[in-house]
């Protein structure tokens, strides 16, 4: 696809412009101001990060027996509160703001860089407002959804929780029940001792730390990006949204409904020009040399930085990381340059940029979950050579965000492995369900579990059109992803 966009000038006429190299747009209301607004996407980036690192935080606490980097939290309360007191704390991340659980926006963020963030970005509030988890996660904003996700989600695994198993059916439940089995293992911790391996990763083997931040990662983030954002199924939603302002907003309903899918991607608005070492770790570049990091424009989460990854792994040279980023800005400056209402050829060029974007967000799901089913194969190998190199916990991991990072793939309505609709055929496809149940409800050992390894490996290659040799390596200096 071009990348040079033929949009509408100041006088009616079609001019041939190019994109920007950085995803950065002056409004069209007040040229001396952005139009750029996606603060509550990066606000609901650093809330999973943060729920993620809380996890983390719980278990070395309990370790050091010092929960003072613990908030929400009091171990030493009644006994028989504890489960509960853990589960409402994981829900200050996940349900800020519903019933009687208080908004994060006075609280402070978790996340650190180096160099440090600006000094003006410590709460949640300061990036954006009345934020939360759950309002956003597929079935719960159910107006752009492409199945019904309260009964249509593809899931294989089992989870016990005080006595009972669970098999959630739906992205919300999947979210409980996690939270349920941690604070249940945590709980047993403070009272009885400190376990060997950490308190998320269960007796099946599921390291549910992992599990929880890579699935939210496709069931907030790829759900809304693709399926809201930058879905075209309804009208007056996505990009069929107007090209007119958006109230008194320095922006057009189109501009902000691209923006946030962008958001949800979580590239860093310069990201073309930043080392790719950079975005894959530790995720930020102070681009414009002040010293601090500004997390709206200079940081990069979720699959922005799994594309960088996946581009500096690959034996055959890949630009997902470009590709992406290249789709992104150059949408956004055809929506930016186009009138009130798109023309028919304006809004097919946009469909195609797109189609672009969505693909190459898949992509960099999709190699990863490649890249951890290559990494629990190695874990095999060590496993079945009675290697002392073996960790359980280490394999819990691997497994865990293969499985979260597969998992994901449900909610893009563009993926090949989604029938969108309310129809009894709607839902993941039957080939979808059958990798999940290839990498199995908890790390298999049994005498095919390489085999199955490698096929849900290769039919993930197959979908997304990767080079062999980045699923499996080259047999020769390089080992693939």
């Amino acid at each position: 696809m071009s990348l040079g966009v033929a949009a509408c000038g100041d006088d009616g006429g079609k001019t041939s412009v190019e994109p920007p190299n950085h995803y950065e747009f002056q409004s069209r209301f007040d040229s001396s101001k952005s139009s750029v607004s996606y603060s509550g996407q990066t606000a609901r980036h650093i809330m999973i990060a943060d729920l993620t690192a809380y996890l983390g935080r719980l278990d070395t606490a309990i370790r050091k027996d010092d929960f003072l980097n613990v908030p929400f939290f009091d171990p030493y309360a009644i006994e028989e509160t504890c489960h509960a007191d853990l589960v409402a704390a994981f829900n200050r991340y996940f349900r800020a703001g519903v019933g009687e659980v208080p908004w994060l926006d006075d609280e402070p963020m978790l996340l650190t860089t180096d160099p440090p963030k600006l000094a003006s970005q410590v709460t949640y509030g300061d990036i954006s407002k009345e934020k939360n988890l759950v309002g956003k996660l597929a079935g719960n904003d159910t107006s752009t959804d492409a199945v019904d996700w309260s009964v249509s989600l593809a899931n294989v695994i089992e989870i016990n929780v005080l006595g009972e198993s669970h098999t959630p059916s739906s992205p919300t439940e999947l979210v409980d029940t996690i939270f349920a089995k941690v604070a249940e293992f945590a709980c047993d911790a403070i009272v009885n001792g400190v376990p060997a391996e950490p308190i998320y990763v269960d007796e099946m083997g599921v390291d549910h730390q992992q599990l929880l931040q890579k699935f939210l990662l496709g069931a907030v983030a790829l759900s809304q990006g693709a399926d809201d954002y930058l879905d075209d199924d309804l009208d007056g939603k996505g990009i069929l949204s107007p090209n007119t302002r958006d109230g008194e907003a320095l922006h057009t309903k189109l501009e902000h409904a691209w923006d946030e899918g962008f958001g949800y991607y979580g590239a860093a608005v310069a990201a073309l020009s930043m080392d790719l070492a950079s975005i894959a770790g530790p995720g930020h570049e102070d681009v414009d040399g002040d010293g601090f990091i500004d997390l709206r424009t200079e940081k990069n989460y979720g699959a922005s930085t799994n594309a960088a990854k996946r581009d500096r792994g690959a034996c055959v040279p890949t630009r997902i990381t470009e590709d992406a980023m290249r789709a992104f800005i150059a949408g956004r400056h055809l929506i930016s340059r186009a009138g009130e209402e798109l023309t028919e050829a304006e809004l097919e060029e946009l469909r195609g940029y797109r189609d672009a974007a969505v693909m190459a967000w898949e992509q960099a799901i999709a190699a990863t979950a490649i890249h951890y089913a290559n990494e629990c194969l190695a874990d095999l190998a060590a496993l079945r050579a009675e290697d002392d190199s073996y960790s359980r916990v280490t394999h819990a991991k691997h497994w865990s965000e293969m499985v979260g990072f597969l998992m994901s793939l449900q909610f893009s309505p563009h993926s090949p492995w989604l029938v969108r609709g309310n129809g009894a055929e709607s839902g993941p496809t039957l080939e979808f369900l059958e990798l999940l149940e290839l990498a199995g409800g908890a790390p298999r050992t049994d005498e095919d579990a390489e085999d199955a390894l490698i096929a849900l490996r290769e039919a993930l290659g197959d979908a997304y059109g990767f080079a062999l040799a980045n699923v499996q390596g080259d047999g020769a200096d390089c080992a693939g992803w």
